[in-house]
This record gives structure tokens, sequence and C-alpha cells, in this order.
């Protein structure tokens, strides 16, 4: 009689917690800045890709490749597009730096003008 109920104990299956919207958190995902090294929530990030031998600013996250984010901030821009940063990172000489940065500039007004 011991063994069967030591039997039952062990064949029964363990009850599992349910996972409902409200036991479990939302995630966000969150990105690192390249130059800083700070995290943050993604979509307030600027996402770089690199295509071919260029830098492209990837607006609205979608194109695929090996992706780089950097904080919406003037300094982080300048200090990661003035080449040795963003080069040590991607281990390849890029072109058009110079309009990628101005194009960064311009967004970051855009984005604390709203």
């Amino acid at each position: 009689m011991i063994h069967e109920a030591k039997r039952a104990l062990v064949l029964a299956p363990a009850s599992k917690p349910e996972h409902t919207l409200e036991t479990m958190a939302k995630h966000t995902p969150e990105r690192m800045c390249i130059c800083c090294r700070s995290k943050s929530i993604k979509h307030t990030l600027f996402r770089m890709v690199v295509d071919r031998s260029r830098l492209v600013f990837d607006r609205k996250q979608t194109i695929g490749g090996r992706g780089f984010y950097i904080c919406p901030d003037l300094t982080c821009i300048e200090k990661c597009l003035n080449g040795k940063k963003i080069k040590k990172i991607v281990n390849k000489d890029l072109e058009g730096l110079t309009a990628l940065k101005e194009i960064m500039k311009r967004e970051v007004g855009v984005r604390w003008l709203k």
C-alpha cells in the first residue's frame, strides 16, 4: 500500500504555473549604444546597417544585416562617426560618413522638436 502511494506521487504530473497577461511583464527590447555603451529601449536609438562598403541609416529599423545602434545625442554621433570608432567596430573603411553624420544630426533635431 505504501509503495502504491509513493508511486502515485512520483507519477503525478507537476502543476505548472499559468502564464497570463497579468503575471507576465511585457518584454521591451533593449540595445546598447556602440559609442557610450549605455543601454536603452531599442526604438529610442538610431540604427545603422553596413551595406557593402557603405553605412546606411535605418530609420524604420527593418533593413536586414548587421545593425549598430547609437544614442540620439550629438556627442555620441560625433564621437562615433568621426571614423575611428566605427571603423574599429565594422573592420573596414566606409564611404559617406560625413553625409551620414549630417543626416543623423538632422534626425536628432526632428526628434527633439516633436
